[in-house]
């Protein structure tokens, strides 16, 4: 039965039980269900007065929320986002690395962009796989225009890591749909993923594209391609010790699951094996960052201990030893200068009002004695304006102590208030004085973290009442998926009755 013949069945059916209340209740919602779709465009249409990552964010949420739209409407849609993508001011993901994280501008943006992943590449690639569940040959397209970042190697010191992961994963998504039967029989799906790793030029890589390898749908003659390519990046894959650092575990991992598939075919993996070995202890030995300087005791990291427990037989059999300490070893010193731990607050007046925040108690109800209290805290940190710190500093800091009060109080018109004092600080805060992503890493969390009906509501008020235009469309787009979802909800037990 189509969907056009259950509705009128639907129709029919309660004009002749005579529930007509009911019926018009289903017209109600068809109606709002229309009219969300209107409110899609429009969203689609406002979207592009934003900064390019917000203009591509919002277009894609739009699309991935289901937006009931013709399929050439969602390719329009999609392809303006990927373009916008480009124009991003974050080239590739960051995340956040190391114990000093939260201590740095630099581990904050991480943090930031690890939350909202407003980048280029990451935007690009969801582009991609939208795309490829309506017009797979066009995902193929687009994904051969998605040009790869430098990866210029951190310093030691860095908080964060690269994470390039969303672009493999849009690799797989294409690789599923973006053939047809005679291409994949004519190796053209081995040879895009090929391609793929040929281009692997940074540690940080690894770790995606051998899960990529690992999942991948090829031929056992197309997979051995596959792998000789791999091995050949594996034999000049030297330097940016950081990036080695923060991802040869996660690479060591990949790595056996990599050879478990490999047997699984049949094909020989001990060529492999010597080639991975080979870069362990090239870059073990390279002078690296302190976490893998070795602490004299002979005692092997991690990552080598296990790489031997797997295979010790294996490397035996092929006239080869495990990794000794002795074969990795390195006495050169870390080559980054010492630095001192970076204070989180540099300013005596945002130590003091952290200090006073943790004093206070969480108001999940509302309790006048403790409304009080927070009244008293507010009137300190609304009046707090910055003097002397780097603005994204300040930034940071005072954005994190009104996230801190919020996260303290339950449903109340004080954290109504307190939301509305937030979105004008952010106002007055734009993104023009600090970078885009960590300006709106608040508002994502803020969206993301009220779950509670009554919360969600506050939080999406004060965005629409947001003078904002950015704040004002996010807070638009969450009151449409709110309503979508609940037209959503109506036709699919519409559906579960047909089945």
């Amino acid at each position: 039965m189509s969907w056009r013949t259950l509705i009128v069945s639907l129709s029919v059916g309660c004009v002749l039980a005579r529930t007509q209340p009911l019926c018009g209740a289903q017209a109600s919602q068809e109606t709002k269900a229309a009219a969300s779709d209107k409110t899609a465009v429009l969203l689609i249409r406002d979207a592009e007065s934003l900064p390019p990552e917000f203009a591509a964010d919002v277009v894609l949420r739009v699309i991935e929320s289901g937006a009931s739209l013709a399929a050439s409407e969602k390719l329009k849609a999609l392809k303006s986002a990927f373009d916008e993508a480009a124009q991003s001011q974050d080239d590739v993901l960051l995340r956040p690395w190391g114990g000093s994280v939260e201590e740095t501008s630099e581990g904050l943006h991480a943090l930031a962009l690890s939350a909202a992943q407003l980048d280029r590449i990451s935007e690009q690639s969801r582009a991609v796989q939208d795309m490829a569940g309506i017009d797979p040959k066009l995902a193929r397209v687009r994904l051969g225009m998605i040009a790869m970042p430098r990866f210029e190697p951190p310093a030691c010191k860095a908080t964060w890591v690269y994470f390039p992961a969303p672009y493999y994963d849009a690799v797989f998504k294409v690789m599923e749909t973006g053939f047809s039967r005679k291409e994949v029989a004519g190796g053209e799906r081995g040879e895009l993923l090929k391609s793929v790793v040929n281009k692997v030029v940074s540690h940080s890589q690894l770790p995606p594209v051998t899960r990529l390898i690992r999942g991948a749908d090829v031929s056992g003659a197309e997979l051995s391609g596959v792998i000789a390519s791999y091995m050949f990046v594996l034999d000049n894959l030297r330097g940016d010790a950081h990036s080695f650092n923060a991802t040869s575990q996660q690479s060591v991992d990949e790595f056996i699951a990599l050879v478990a598939r490999l047997d699984k075919q049949g094909i020989g993996a001990l060529p492999l094996i010597t080639s991975f070995r080979k870069y362990l202890v090239a870059n073990f030995k390279a002078a690296p960052c302190a976490p893998l300087q070795g602490s004299g005791s002979g005692k092997l990291p991690r990552q080598i201990q296990e790489f031997n427990d797997k295979f010790a037989d294996r490397l035996r059999a092929g006239g080869l030893t495990v990794i000794s300490a002795e074969e990795i070893k390195n006495d050169a010193k870390d080559p980054s200068p010492a630095e001192d731990e970076p204070p989180r607050w540099k300013s005596k007046e945002s130590s003091d009002l952290l200090f006073a925040l943790q004093q206070l108690p969480d108001m999940p109800k509302e309790s006048p004695s403790v409304e009080a209290k927070y009244k008293e805290y507010l009137l300190r940190l609304n009046g707090w304006s910055n003097q002397s710190e780097p603005e994204i500093d300040f930034f940071h800091q005072k954005s994190l102590l009104y996230f801190g009060v919020i996260e303290r109080l339950g449903p109340s018109a004080l954290r109504t208030s307190v939301l509305v004092d937030f979105v004008r600080f952010l106002e007055l805060n734009s993104y023009q004085q600090v970078s885009q992503v960590d300006w709106f890493v608040y508002t994502r969390r803020l969206i993301d973290g009220s779950t509670q009906p009554a919360e969600r509501t506050d939080v999406i008020n004060a965005l629409v009442g947001s003078g904002d235009p950015v704040l004002s469309l996010y807070g638009r787009l969450e009151t449409w998926k709110d309503g979508h979802k609940g037209s959503q909800g109506w036709g699919s037990a519409a559906s579960a009755h047909r089945n």
